[in-house]
């Protein structure tokens, strides 16, 4: 009797591994205008499945984002790893992300499909990546990172 208990057991295991939620993905980047003058702006949209890009007005805290080490419980007890918002980089991760500026119907970036990013008035001429990252609602990246990258040239 003991040997078909651990048989169940390990085939509710595997059936269960099976059951996981994909992860989140970004499947598409694009930038509009593809070729931007220094300090001028672009319109980045972002395309994602398997993660909901959310108003921070629905998610609490101070401009929707929890904290992300602040040592309280929350009522809800969840992280919403499938739920968040993105980051745009220019050429590099390291450092700060882009300035976004939100359509006017969205209080936070990162939150819509589309936000406006101001390019630095010192970016060298030439080609380059937009980067974009997603984060969770704790306002931290997503480990390991999920990425999605497109072109954009400064002249």
């Amino acid at each position: 009797m003991k040997r078909v208990h651990t048989i169940l057991t390990f085939g509710v295991a595997l059936i269960c591994a099976s059951c996981s939620s994909p992860d989140p993905a970004i499947t598409a980047v694009t930038v509009n205008p593809t070729v931007v003058a220094p300090g001028g702006e672009i319109i980045v949209s972002v395309t994602v499945a398997d993660f909901e890009l959310r108003d921070p007005r629905t998610v609490g805290g101070s401009h929707g984002l929890r904290a992300a080490d602040d040592g309280n419980e929350h009522s809800d007890a969840t992280d919403y790893p499938s739920e968040g918002h993105f980051h745009v980089y220019f050429d590099t991760i390291e450092g700060n992300p882009l300035q976004l500026d939100c359509p006017d119907y969205c209080m936070h970036p990162g939150f819509t499909p589309s936000v406006r990013a101001t390019i630095s008035s010192s970016a060298a001429v030439g080609l380059h990546k937009v980067i974009v990252l997603l984060n969770n609602n704790a306002h931290m990246t997503l480990m390991p990172h999920i990425r999605g990258t497109a072109d954009l040239t400064v002249q």
